[in-house]
């Protein structure tokens, strides 16, 4: 940093070495490939005002063929040809690639940018024509829209704006696309990039796919057999293992979030809601381990959810995994293990059904595979997805431990001591009549 004096031109005031601390002029901004930086001596911006500096970086720039060495040493040389007769250096970068947006980056760039406006059939944004409106919820909003540029198809998701200022509504949409964007697996939706500065608001784009929801074939009177819903379970385990080697839970695993492509290729669907597990370890401990009221603290649907969430637990594998079990015995039995949950419900959970009651064609593996997965108590169900996985594919070569039925005074202690007390009142009467016969 340097003064004027009335006597001499430049004086030195601010240098590295020159005091024993050192504070520095920056400023903070977005990075973009294609920006340039420029470090000069005192001999270069001296002898040349900015705006020939600027000039000069420019046309220097504008030559392909010329390299940032190229034009540091045309700097320099410009600034000895306007007079400068002092020592002239610069260092000139440009930025050619950056690495993949990190979870901060994605989470800044939603708060950042504003909502878009509700879109309609055939509006225009971004370049994006809307061709449907495939989902409108309390928070989220889902259209299918085609590129003008490039005409590819894709999925355009991004959340009501009603909720401008709700930032963790915003974060938890920065944090899909940064976790889709890891997980490159082919049984989840791909994230599309857009070129720097085209996107106006905060939206993610996903691939688009041709196909059906589980739910929607559901639905429509689809009818998935013994060997359908096996082969759907091995598709969608090998997705729920992509995410759970990145240490990326869920949390909503159901029929409405696992999509059928034309292609045959099963992917779950809306991240809206997973977590990393460091996620989770940290929100536990701010809890300090207490138990939190209901279930509020944690997503989902409560028909899918395992037991210890709707205590207010931290979920795990092992939840992920009850939710993929849950899924299964649905779409074989169109019923669930524990019968109907309802929002805000504290069910008393006995013995899961077992699926043969329903549909008694299926096979005693399948059965033991579906119970394990769907077991009360976490520890009795499977631990990863491999494992899981590799029960479906074994078939009846498979050899689990499956949960004990519990006895009736443990599962329902109430309608054991009310039977207990029926019997003993037959016991007694039956006793009573052959006393007065003699």
């Amino acid at each position: 940093m340097f003064g004027t004096t009335p006597k001499l031109r430049q004086v030195l005031r601010r240098a590295v070495g020159l005091d024993t601390t050192l504070t520095v002029d920056y400023d903070e901004g977005e990075l973009v490939e294609g920006d340039i930086f420029l470090l000069v001596s005192d001999g270069v911006w001296g002898a040349m005002a900015d705006t020939l500096l600027s000039t000069t970086l420019i046309s220097a720039f504008e030559n392909m063929s010329c390299t940032a060495q190229d034009t540091a040493e045309a700097i320099a040389a410009a600034a000895l040809s306007h007079g400068g007769n002092d020592n002239a250096s610069a260092l000139v970068l440009r930025v050619l690639l950056l690495p993949p947006a990190g979870q901060r980056d994605s989470e800044e760039a939603v708060r950042r940018l504003p909502l878009p406006p509700r879109l309609s059939v055939g509006d225009l944004y971004d370049g994006f024509i809307v061709e449907a409106v495939l989902h409108d919820s309390r928070e989220t909003l889902l259209y299918r829209v085609r590129d003008e540029i490039s005409g590819e198809q894709c999925v355009l998701k991004t959340l009501v704006p009603d909720l401008e200022e709700d930032e963790p509504t915003r974060t938890l949409l920065a944090r899909e696309v940064w976790m889709l964007s890891r997980a490159a697996s082919r049984h989840l939706p791909q994230v599309i990039p857009l070129a720097a500065g085209r996107a106006s608001a905060a939206y993610i784009l996903i691939s688009w796919h041709e196909g059906d929801t589980l739910q929607q074939l559901l639905d429509a009177g689809r009818h998935f057999t013994v060997s359908d819903a096996a082969n759907l379970g091995t598709l969608m385990l090998k997705g729920l293992g992509a995410l759970h080697r990145l240490d990326i839970l869920h949390r909503d695993i159901k029929p409405d979030n696992l999509h059928l492509g034309a292609d045959g290729v099963l992917r779950l669907l809306d991240l809206g809601v997973a977590v990393t597990g460091s996620d989770e370890a940290t929100s536990l401990a701010n809890t300090n381990g207490a138990t939190h009221q209901g279930h509020l603290s944690n997503p989902g649907t409560p028909i899918y959810m395992a037991p210890e969430l709707l205590s207010g637990t931290a979920c795990s594998v092992e939840s992920d995994l009850y939710a993929v079990g849950v899924t299964l015995y649905h779409l074989l039995t169109r019923k669930y293990p524990y019968g109907e949950i309802e929002p805000f419900q504290h069910p008393r959970y006995g013995d899961p059904v077992a699926p043969t009651r329903y549909r008694p064609e299926t096979p005693a593996w399948l059965e033991e595979v579906l119970l394990k997965a769907v077991a009360r108590e976490k520890k009795a169900r499977f631990t990863t997805a491999e494992e899981f996985l590799l029960a479906l594919e074994r078939g009846d070569r498979s050899r689990l431990r499956v949960p004990r039925r519990s006895p009736l005074l443990e599962r329902n202690p109430a309608l054991f001591w009310r039977g207990l007390s029926v019997v003993s009142v037959i016991v007694n009467l039956v006793l009573l009549f052959l006393l007065n016969k003699r």
